[in-house]
Formats: structure tokens, C-alpha cells, sequence
């Protein structure tokens, strides 16, 4: 199945049935495609993303939080193009310096830099040779200065205002942007902000310091609408993010009104029951950042390598339980994507990776994104 007829699969979810190719894709749940708010109040999300049509330049943010599920980004595009298709473009929001880290990256951005990297830091990473931030990943450039490249490759994801990321001394006062010198706006220790003076999808900041480590640059534009941010790192845990210093309070400078946490297949490799006090460490640092955000817990689909479905489905109880006692909506991802025993169905139907029993192929991070984003709709309805 290849990834276009995919997508005309989606578009024919009539009765309950997925059907691509003329196959039925009959073990996806589209009756459990819900959220469950468990108690949580979300009429205020509700309210702010249908307001977003009377306010010129609003944005309703949204951050995704997750492992290598995550960092190629496509499970995240399908939710950005279905919330933005509905509600406006905001931007691309926030781009990593994976590739420059040497990872693998988002295939609709591209980071460059005119300096080479001397040192770098990824979050799974034993230790860090430089100082890690927001994105889990962090660069050092070489030599006194650099120029830096950025680019969104869809049209519609034109950006007028860079916010860079980065390590919280020597930021960024001022850089050349074609002819002229663009000065930044410095709203915290960890960010420097530049306003330019048409919308682009491409830019060169020129003669920047290279002094501080970078972690990443978010990109808007000045329309009104849903800015949709993914943070995602191969092998990534809540127990990682919480070593990360300040990684809360520089998530908060992305002003998020929902954060999705999508994390538990790398838990579920190691000590499941672990778990539970980790994921209450990362929400109670994001909630004391943002008191007033809203979570989204999303449960990991069931996995064959080593002891992946017995540890998916422990992980899974443990996050529907917290969800439960502590009032946090759950998008129940595994129960959707068909519960205990679907790995073999996606494996036999091309939508998980054969050699590694462990990630999805590319159709199958795009079904899981397109049904988050329903999910999702739905909720705001």
C-alpha cells in the first residue's frame, strides 16, 4: 500500500471501515477514535480556537512531545495540515537542528550553517558535550561567527518572525539579512527574536555568534491560526526530558494551550513500572511552568521486537490509570490502532517496519497522524 492510496483510504472511512486498495483495513477502531478527557475541562480550548476567526494574528499553539515515533515528523504533519486546514496556518513552528546534530530530520525543513559543528548533544546520549535544551538536541559552532540558513519548503509555511533557541548566555543581538541589519528582541535568556520585514520561506541571518549553543529556531507568520510543534528524539523517555535542564520553562516560551505527550515504546524496553513516577515528574514540571495548559496523554501502539507487546500493553494501563486519577485527557492510540495482537495486522499490511518490528513505515505514521487529527476535530467540535 503506498502512501497516496492511503490517504484515499482515509477519505473513504464510511461505517466503521478503512478501505485502501480495495482491501478493508478492518482492525483500525474508528469507534474508539475519541479522547477521552477523563474529567478535564476543555470548553477554554474550545473557546480560544473558534475565537481565532475574530482575532487578526492569533494562534492557538500545540506542542507534541515524543520519541522516534516523533522526530521524523510525519506523524505530526497530518495533525498540523488537519487542525490548519480547519482553523488557519500560523506557521511551522519550531525546526531542530537534527541533521546538523546528525539524526535524522524532518524531510519539509532544512537548517544550515556556515560554521561546522565542533560539538554536539542528542538526548539519548550518555553524556552531553554541550549543553542540551529545548528540542533535545543542541549544536556548537565553530570560529567566532556563522551564518544561519532556514527553510520552510511549503509555500504555505512562509514565516516572517524567527525566534532562535539556544544556550542561555551570548545570544543573538543583531544579524544581516540581505542589505540590512535586523536586530533581535531578547524576551528570555534562552531566545533571540527577529521580526522581518516580508514573509519568506527562506533566510539567511548572517554574522551571528557562535558562542552559545543552539537548540532549535520557531518560525510564524503574521495570519491568524493553529501553529502545530513537534519535539521528538530517538529514544527518547519522559525520565530524559526531565534531565534536561529548564526544559519546561523553555517549552512555556512556545506559549502552548495543549502539549501532547507521546511518549511509553522506549519505557516499555525497560522498566515499564518506571514509568509512572517519570510521567508525573514531566507533567507536574510542565503544569508548574503553565498552570493553566491543557495535556493530551497518547498511549504507544503494540510492538514485536523483544518483549514489545507485553511491555506496550503494561505501558499503556499505566498511562490510561494516571490519566484517570489525575483528570488528563488520553488519546488511547493503542486501543484505535487496533489493541493487543495488531502489530501482525500492521506488519502484514505494509504499515509497520519488517525489519525492525519496532516503528511504523511511512503510511503507517501518516494513518496514525491522520486519526489523531480526527480525534482531535473532534474535540474542538
Amino acid at each position: 500500500m503506498n502512501i497516496f492510496k492511503l490517504i484515499i483510504a482515509i477519505l473513504l472511512m464510511t461505517a466503521g471501515t478503512i478501505v485502501a486498495g480495495g482491501q478493508e483495513i478492518d482492525f483500525i477502531q474508528l469507534g474508539e477514535n475519541h479522547i477521552q478527557l477523563n474529567g478535564d475541562d476543555w470548553s477554554g480550548l474550545r473557546s480560544k480556537i473558534h475565537n481565532l476567526a475574530s482575532c487578526p494574528g492569533g494562534k492557538f499553539n500545540i506542542v507534541q512531545i515524543g520519541d522516534s515515533h516523533i522526530q521524523p515528523g510525519i506523524l505530526t504533519d497530518q495533525v498540523r495540515t488537519a487542525l490548519q486546514r480547519a482553523y488557519g496556518n500560523g506557521g511551522r513552528g519550531l525546526i531542530a537542528p537534527l541533521a546538523l546534530a546528525g539524526t535524522n530530520e524532518p524531510r519539509d525543513y532544512v537548517i544550515r550553517s556556515t560554521a561546522s559543528v565542533t560539538s554536539k548533544s542528542r538526548l539519548m546520549s550518555r553524556t552531553w558535550p554541550v549543553e542540551n535544551g529545548l528540542t533535545g538536541v543542541s549544536v556548537q559552532f565553530g570560529g567566532e561567527r556563522t551564518d544561519l540558513t532556514l527553510v520552510a519548503k511549503h509555500n504555505e509555511d512562509a514565516f516572517s518572525n524567527v525566534t532562535l533557541f539556544h544556550a542561555p548566555r551570548e545570544g543573538y543581538e543583531s544579524a544581516r539579512v540581505g542589505d540590512d541589519v535586523v536586530f533581535a528582541r531578547q524576551s528570555s535568556p534562552y531566545t533571540s527574536q527577529f521580526t522581518l520585514q516580508s514573509a519568506t520561506g527562506e533566510v539567511t541571518l548572517a554574522g551571528l555568534p557562535c558562542a552559545a549553543p543552539f537548540y532549535g529556531a520557531y518560525l510564524l507568520n503574521n495570519r491568524r491560526g493553529v501553529v502545530v510543534s513537534e519535539i521528538g528524539n530517538n529514544g527518547a523517555t519522559c525520565a530524559l526530558y526531565n534531565k534536561v535542564d529548564n526544559w519546561a520553562a523553555q517549552l512555556k516560551l512556545l506559549q502552548p494551550q495543549l502539549v501532547i505527550i507521546s511518549l511509553g515504546t522506549n519505557e516499555a524496553y525497560g522498566n515499564p513500572s518506571a514509568m509512572a513516577t517519570s510521567l508525573d515528574r514531566l507533567v507536574r514540571n510542565i503544569k508548574q511552568q503553565m498552570p493553566a495548559v491543557k495535556i493530551l496523554l497518547v498511549t504507544p501502539v503494540e510492538t514485536q521486537k523483544g518483549n514489545g507487546r507485553t511491555g506496550t500493553a503494561r505501558v499503556r494501563e499505566i498511562i490510561l490509570d494516571y490519566g484517570r486519577r489525575n483528570h488528563i485527557a488520553v488519546w488511547d492510540m493503542y486501543q484505535v490502532c487496533g489493541g493487543q495482537g495488531s502489530s501482525s495486522q500492521w506488519l502484514n499490511m505494509g504499515l509497520m517496519n519488517n525489519a525492525d518490528k519496532l516503528h511504523q513505515l511511512e503510511p503507517g505514521y501518516t494513518l496514525q497522524g491522520m486519526l489523531l487529527g480526527d480525534a482531535l476535530l473532534e474535540a474542538f467540535k
